[in-house]
């Protein structure tokens, strides 16, 4: 089974990937589809978080995927996997997490 940290990364891949679908010429079935799908994956993530999950946000410089690392599980960081932006190490994956998610 996956961890809930995976499902909510997924979640939002494929939000993404809907994100730029909506420029696709699609018939009003398809529109409502992919509104459907929208609403969906964005009630899954908030039942998550809902849950006490937290997740990085997407990188406040170029909008790509941020994930969190560790190192020996004695500090963590937060990395954009597009442009490499990061943060300090920090004891705690929440507290980096945390000033990730603070940035703007």
């Amino acid at each position: 089974m996956m961890p809930e940290k995976d499902y909510i990364k997924t979640l939002r891949n494929i939000r993404q990937f809907y994100e730029r679908a909506k420029y696709f010429e699609w018939d009003n079935e398809a529109i409502s589809e992919y509104r459907n799908a929208v609403e969906t994956i964005d009630k899954a993530i908030e039942a998550l978080q809902d849950k006490g999950y937290q997740t990085p946000d997407q990188c406040p410089f170029c909008g790509g995927n941020s994930t969190l690392h560790s190192a020996i599980d004695e500090a963590f960081w937060v990395k954009c996997e597009e442009c490499g932006a990061s943060t300090q190490p920090e004891s705690t994956p929440a507290a980096a997490i945390a000033r990730w998610n603070c940035r703007v």
